[in-house]
């Protein structure tokens, strides 16, 4: 999985988009990303929404960012940097409209894959976004969240699932 976007055998098995983290690169991220998401896995509940999910992915990935000491957190999702860009110049339009479908309280699961698997783009905004835009909202609530809560170790935040208590905590501190 790990021989270059370019490697020939991929092309006859992967889309343009999967290939795109077939990189050397990505294998000590990956392994961290697998290695924690086993150590600390997701609750799985019936009432876990989307929100869980993006909170709970970006929260693995921040760790992962910390451990590799990546200057640029959006380092480990592997956005390029218009892929970056549309992030931050849309995010408020996404939080607006997870809010008003009511998508970020779903426990859709193919709704919530939406959001966070691997595609050309994340179907609702359209075919200039990047995929997997939940893992980049779930990673900067994070980040802001720890920025807010320098007390708080990696372990305790790994333990941590109420992942409602730390988007509300955010919005009561804004």
């Amino acid at each position: 999985k790990y021989m270059g976007e370019d490697y020939p055998i991929y092309d006859h098995f992967y889309h343009p988009h999967q290939r795109k983290s077939m990189s050397p690169e990505h294998i000590v991220p990956d392994c961290f990303i697998f290695y924690l998401l086993s150590e600390y896995p997701f609750p799985w509940e019936w009432h876990r929404s989307l929100l869980d999910h993006i909170i709970h992915r970006g929260k693995i990935r921040w760790v992962v960012a910390q451990i590799l000491e990546y200057e640029d957190i959006d380092r480990i999702i592997g956005y390029t940097a218009e892929e970056k860009e549309w992030c931050y110049k849309h995010q408020d339009e996404i939080w607006n409209y997870l809010i008003q479908t009511g998508h970020l309280h779903s426990t859709d699961p193919m709704l919530i894959r939406t959001y966070l698997h691997p595609a050309e783009y994340t179907y609702p905004f359209g075919t200039d976004s990047p995929s997997e835009i939940g893992l980049w909202l779930g990673l900067h609530v994070i980040d802001e969240y720890m920025k807010r809560n320098e007390e708080i170790s990696i372990a305790d935040l790994l333990r941590e699932t109420d992942y409602r208590g730390i988007l509300k905590q955010l919005k009561n501190n804004d």
